[in-house]
């Protein structure tokens, strides 16, 4: 919706958080579910200060039925599968896009929450959603998805990379499959290991996030992860809303949170008060990322082009 964020705007917001190269989700109007559709968005994106890596959607419409055609998509320039926000809850379905994305050599990403467990909450489902009187999302409606993806991807041999994960039951069932050698990576947000739930308690709609923000126990379990390589990096999962749509009640404000422009200061922050050094979170926003897309880091050599991002860990702003 170009009233939220055009290509332009959001290019515009990750160069001026020291981003050199982004993903777009499939979540566009239209979707980003045919070869067109891929091509358009690299045509319209390549003047932009920023490089925009398109993701095309796993099955047509985005409803989760019918598959793409993943081979033509990457052909054309797509550099992973997924329904974003949409999970994927047929298994068969989810096992043609593993075996046809595994041909191809992209990513799997599907957004982990069994919509039947999630139901109509809103947050996450605990005492403080009791206290609040607001319906709970459990932290099973995550993780069961995660094992069901992980069993699935396993049994094909595919490349599965979960995103946004949030709470610490995910985080261990990811840590199981990863020393068992599976082909597993997966990444944390920003707000899911700066925030938790408690930022709710006010009905603050800017805290409203898919998934949820969860427990003091989640959020150290995504450090923990982080810090001793379960999850391999950050990504934004950057949603902006109008300013009309968030001051609209907790139960009926979208899901988003704006997360380019100040990803590198939280994310410094966070980190950094954990233990992590500035060279570590550097690499969770860089190499991590680049790692699962399966991109080629260039040396820093004279003569040749550079993605270059000077920082000033001192400099405080609001």
């Amino acid at each position: 919706m170009e009233d939220k964020e055009t290509l332009e705007t959001g290019a515009r917001a990750a160069f001026s958080g020291g981003f050199t190269r982004v993903c777009v989700m499939p979540n566009t109007n239209p979707p980003l579910d045919s070869p067109e559709s891929i091509r358009f968005i690299i045509e319209k994106t390549i003047d932009l200060p920023v490089k925009i890596f398109p993701i095309g959607a796993i099955t047509k419409n985005q409803r989760g039925t019918e598959i793409t055609e993943i081979g033509e998509m990457v052909t054309a320039g797509a550099v992973a599968v997924s329904d974003d926000g949409l999970p994927v809850q047929n298994g068969q379905v989810l096992r043609y896009a593993f075996e046809y994305a595994k041909k191809y050599g992209v990513p799997v990403i599907n957004h982990a929450e069994d919509i039947c467990l999630r139901n109509e909450g809103v947050m996450n489902e605990s005492p403080v959603s009791t206290r609040l009187g607001l319906p709970g999302n459990p932290d099973i409606s995550e993780s069961v998805m995660v094992h069901r993806d992980l069993e699935i991807a396993d049994y094909c041999n595919g490349r599965i990379h979960v995103p946004h994960v949030s709470t610490r039951k995910s985080v261990d069932l990811i840590r199981q499959y990863r020393a068992k050698g599976h082909n597993v990576t997966a990444e944390v947000t920003p707000h899911h290991i700066g925030l938790t739930e408690e930022r709710i308690l006010d009905y603050d709609t800017n805290a409203k996030v898919a998934p949820p923000l969860r427990s003091s126990s989640d959020r150290e379990a995504l450090i923990e992860g982080l810090m001793d390589g379960t999850i391999d990096c950050i990504a934004t999962d950057h949603a902006p809303h109008t300013i009309e749509e968030k001051e609209m009640d907790f139960i009926n404000a979208p899901c988003g949170m704006i997360g380019l422009e100040s990803a590198f200061g939280l994310c410094h922050t966070v980190m950094t008060n954990a233990g992590a050094s500035s060279e570590d979170v550097i690499q969770w926003l860089t190499k991590g990322p680049a790692s699962v897309m399966g991109w080629k880091m260039e040396a820093l050599e004279i003569g040749k082009l550079a993605e270059i991002v000077i920082i000033d860990t001192k400099k405080k702003w609001m």
